[in-house]
């Protein structure tokens, strides 16, 4: 019946968007340092604000954690709802809980780290394509903004033509969502001022102090 639907569709959204409130940057900062990553550096709380500031190694901690709580998120709405699509609701309440917490006055992340899982799950193939294409740009465009940006677009689209209109409508959202998040820095590399990022040379430095 169309209220059943309607109901676990609504159970993945809310679902979806309790687990996106736990910022991991707000664990990692308050639990080792004492602070508050909405107070220092970029402002953000994510994994390249944590990583700026405290280390690589923090980063990271922040980006698995973000991840980790998507994957949970995603695997509990796949045991309580039996439609596929309630994981693209899922996806989109990790989304707007991420960027959006009713605790910190809703100033979250960017969405980068939980887009992944969600990507993944509800189309491993196209998730793992869009995935590759994000890195390259990364690689390319030297930059951590555009590429999250264009690569979850794609997706969007995809899955706008591959499933229904409601699949690609709810990713398309989340894409605004992580488009709003991404504004400045979006607005910044078009006038040449965006900060570069050369992925290769990190990952050079990482195998290096191996």
């Amino acid at each position: 019946m169309a209220w059943v639907i309607v109901m676990y569709n609504l159970i993945a959204l809310i679902v979806g968007y309790l687990f996106g409130n736990i910022l991991c940057a707000f664990i990692v900062c308050k639990i080792k340092f004492g602070m508050n990553p909405t107070q220092i550096g970029s402002h953000n709380p994510g994994t390249a604000n944590v990583g700026s500031i405290f280390g690589k190694k923090w980063g990271l901690l922040t980006c698995v954690g973000d991840i980790v709580k998507a994957i949970l998120a995603l695997i509990l709405v796949l045991i309580v709802c039996p439609m596929h699509i309630s994981l693209a609701y899922c996806g989109l309440g990790l989304m707007l809980g991420h960027a959006f917490p009713f605790w910190n006055k809703f100033n979250g992340g960017k969405c980068v780290a939980v887009s992944l899982p969600i990507v993944i799950f509800f189309d491993w193939q196209w998730g793992i394509f869009c995935i590759i294409i994000e890195l390259l740009l990364m690689i390319i465009l030297k930059n951590l903004a555009v590429s999250p940006v264009i690569s979850l677009l794609i997706y969007s689209i995809a899955m706008f033509v591959i499933y229904s209109n409601c699949a690609g409508i709810l990713f398309l959202i989340g894409w605004c969502v992580m488009l709003y998040k991404f504004r400045n820095d979006l607005v910044a590399y078009c006038k040449g001022e965006g900060k570069r990022t050369d992925i290769l040379f990190l990952f050079k430095r990482v195998l290096k102090h191996k």
